[in-house]
């Protein structure tokens, strides 16, 4: 249906015309392109970096696109644009691709802040389990480096508090006809991490952001923020559709010149963040749930999971959301979480052990013998 392209044509879209962003990817896969190369674009979207791997002489681009739609939109255009012999369409999940040959070139902008909502990691690493990449594959991006600044945001909206979590894009401020709420630098801007995509990725995360205080003052925000490395020489910060900045409301709290500022995230990449150090942002369960259980286990007060009785039903429920409490989901959730403690109880589980453990646990699997089988 048009509507439901519409819909789903958005984001795509929206990339096509950031022109900053766009010619970035041409001078990247310019430089990196060799006449001959067989070339993956992986969430090709509207297909443009497609086109450009194809005019810089790629003898064969596989264009893999989620949407069925979008799909058949880029096999059109591809046509159109004489390179149906050389752009392979394939409508499906990257993640479970198979290719005849393995891919010279990755091209995969997959990119969101911090690398949280998209699915760069989990298809790169899928890739990489799938042998479509490999150690020779040249990859644009080839790494990511994040960042993070403490600060303060005026949450006043339309004369009410609204402490919310924020998309802040270069473009949006007063004077474009969007509601202006700008963040004040508090703290240094320090990295957080830098990724390299030439190598398996741990999908879990958990980083502790350290920063000095610039000035006294109330923070109750903390802004993430990062870079795209798309070659040795080519970088690309935020633009009005690519990587854009991420304001996370904190509780406030006062500062002095030259205090230490610290907050732990954790999570999972592509799949949000999981909890802070007091799980006051929480977007995933399955991550509470493991940020949950390492800082019982850190804090060496396990004592909460180890109950043998019907309490630790009804403790490790707590974890969750109580609107989450019924159905069949959580019910395995919370096997998993005492299939861990029991494991946990007897000593042989590490806290690295729990963190692999819990790698096992997403929301297409969530069984405990496949947990136990991963142990």
């Amino acid at each position: 249906m048009v509507n439901d392209l519409f819909s789903k044509s958005e984001v795509p879209s929206l990339c096509l015309r950031d022109v900053e962003r766009t010619e970035a990817f041409r001078a990247a896969i310019n430089q990196v392109v060799k006449p001959g190369d067989v070339v993956l674009d992986a969430g090709a979207g509207s297909g443009i970096l497609s086109f450009f791997a194809a005019a810089a002489g790629a003898r064969k681009v596989y264009a893999v696109e989620y949407d069925s739609g979008l799909a058949e939109t880029l096999r059109r255009n591809a046509a159109l644009n004489g390179f149906a012999e050389v752009i392979e369409v394939i409508a499906g999940d990257v993640r479970e691709l198979r290719l005849p040959v393995q891919a010279d070139v990755l091209i995969a902008e997959l990119i969101e802040t911090w690398l949280l909502d998209e699915l760069q990691i989990p298809a790169l690493n899928a890739l990489r389990a799938n042998r479509v990449i490999g150690a020779k594959t040249r990859i644009i991006p080839e790494r990511y480096e994040a960042f993070a600044t403490f600060g303060h945001v005026d949450f006043d909206c339309y004369g009410f508090q609204v402490p919310f979590p924020l998309h802040d894009w270069p473009d949006l401020d007063g004077e474009s006809g969007w509601q202006a709420l700008p963040f004040h630098a508090m703290t240094e801007t320090v990295q957080v991490f830098d990724l390299r995509f030439n190598k398996y990725n741990d999908p879990n995360f958990q980083k502790t952001i350290r920063a000095n205080a610039l000035s006294e003052g109330m923070v109750n925000a903390v802004r993430l923020s990062g870079v795209a490395h798309l070659t040795h020489e080519l970088a690309l910060g935020p633009t009005v559709a690519f990587n854009g900045n991420k304001v996370l409301p904190m509780e406030p709290f006062a500062v002095q010149t030259n205090e230490p500022v610290s907050l732990s995230l954790s999570g999972n990449w592509g799949g949000g963040i999981g909890g802070t150090e007091d799980n006051k942002i929480t977007e995933s369960v399955i991550w509470t749930l493991e940020a949950m259980l390492t800082r019982l286990v850190t804090e060496q007060d396990s004592m909460l999971l180890l109950n043998e009785d019907i309490q630790r039903h009804e403790k490790l429920a707590l974890i969750f959301d109580p609107e989450l409490g019924r159905g069949i989901a959580t019910r395995k959730i919370i096997e998993v979480g005492e299939l861990i403690t029991t494991l946990h109880s007897t000593g042989s589980l590490t806290l690295a052990e729990i963190r692999a453990a819990t790698d096992a646990i997403d929301n297409r699997a969530l069984d405990p013998k496949s947990v136990e089988d991963s142990l």
